[in-house]
């Protein structure tokens, strides 16, 4: 017998379901400060490098490697996270 896995639709469903219940406060999950790993990796980049952040949550690497200056696409499956990273970029680089 042999179930049958969930459609990518439905498996995305589930994740916003999930990720969007995490982030509708004002407080930062996982706070503001990027990750531990990626300060420690980001001297690997060149400068104005182009980076992609896949599952960016509420942005805090995605922005911070924008206040240094590299070109960042984030993603993310969390419509609360986008925007709070939104929120998030719009008060480190004082846009209104």
């Amino acid at each position: 017998m042999s179930a049958t896995a969930p459609s990518p639709i439905r498996v995305q469903q589930r994740l916003q379901k999930f990720w969007n219940a995490r982030y509708p406060t004002e407080d930062f999950v996982y706070g503001t400060a990027p990750n531990d790993s990626l300060v420690q990796a980001a001297s690997r980049l060149s400068a104005n490098s182009r980076v992609l952040c896949i599952g960016d949550g509420e942005g805090r690497n995605s922005v911070w490697l924008a206040q240094r200056g590299h070109r960042v696409t984030a993603l993310d499956v969390a419509t609360q996270g986008i925007a709070k990273a939104a929120q998030l970029a719009r008060r480190r680089f004082a846009i209104r």
